[in-house]
């Protein structure tokens, strides 16, 4: 963990420097991202139910090669890069949404903790990024996603970070890390 409360301090260096929201819309973030992130987890729901329809609608699609026009005119469109990249976002949306359904309660409260699966589940994000624009097998996708993906990444990042300071580490927490 300490890998990633240093990566942690040396993001929030490099975001110093930046202008800032006013302090009442910090802590209007703060106070009130519990239930954005409840809604978040809600929607990742719904998204997976439909990207894990949309994922078995692809695989039998791309495996039921009923003719040779098929094998080469969508073969491309539902080939094993795009299916690899689809398996692993469901992977990686489950694991996030699985992170910030259990950093709503701390979040509420204002531990830090609940800040801190907040920062893995951006990190998570950036991890995907990066696997899903290799997976897909086509320069001109992977541009794509590392730009637009970068930026939304980038966005995150500022808006996670305007809330920092709202999230103190408790005592307790403190004390059982040591021990």
């Amino acid at each position: 963990m300490s890998l990633v409360s240093n990566l942690e301090t040396r993001i929030a260096g490099w975001l110093k420097p930046l202008p800032h929201f006013p302090a009442t819309a910090q802590k209007w973030l703060g106070t009130n991202v519990w239930w954005i992130v409840l809604v978040g987890v809600i929607m990742s729901g719904i998204g997976f139910l439909i990207s894990l329809f949309a994922f078995f609608a692809a695989l039998a699609i791309s495996t039921s090669v009923a003719s040779s026009f098929y094998a080469y005119t969508d073969a491309g469109l539902y080939g094993g890069g795009w299916l690899a990249s689809q398996l692993v976002s469901l992977i990686f949306t489950v694991l996030a949404a699985i992170l910030l359904a259990t950093a709503i309660s701390p979040l509420k409260n204002g531990k830090k903790v609940g800040w801190n699966r907040m920062f893995l589940v951006l990190l998570l994000n950036v991890v995907l990024i990066v696997l899903n624009a290799i997976l897909t097998f086509n320069p001109f996708t992977f541009i794509f996603a590392i730009i637009f993906g970068s930026i939304g990444v980038a966005i995150g990042t500022y808006l996670l970070f305007e809330i920092r300071g709202h999230f103190i580490e408790h005592k307790s927490t403190k004390a059982a890390a040591k021990s």
